[in-house]
Order: C-alpha cells, then structure tokens, then sequence
C-alpha cells in the first residue's frame, strides 16, 4: 500500500511587533506597531 502523505508546515505570513512606554512624571503614554510580510516589506 503506497500513500503519500504531504506534510504543510504553518509559516507565518507576517510578523507584528508591538511596543508601548509610559511616562509617570507627566502622565504620557505612546504605542507602536510594525509588522513585516514574507518578501521584507512592511507596515507601521
């Protein structure tokens, strides 16, 4: 008996980085997002 089994890895279409800082003294906040596709391109 012959199967052939095909084996699909999950690989991650883009890539997001997320960042966040807070500053006490004055009560500020900021965020930031990135993200990065397959060929390097990318978004913020």
């Amino acid at each position: 008996m012959n199967r052939n089994y095909r084996i699909q890895e999950d690989i991650p279409r883009i890539t997001m980085y997320f960042d966040a800082a807070f500053d006490s003294r004055n009560f500020k906040s900021a965020t930031g997002l990135v993200g990065w596709d397959l060929r390097g391109n990318y978004w913020y």
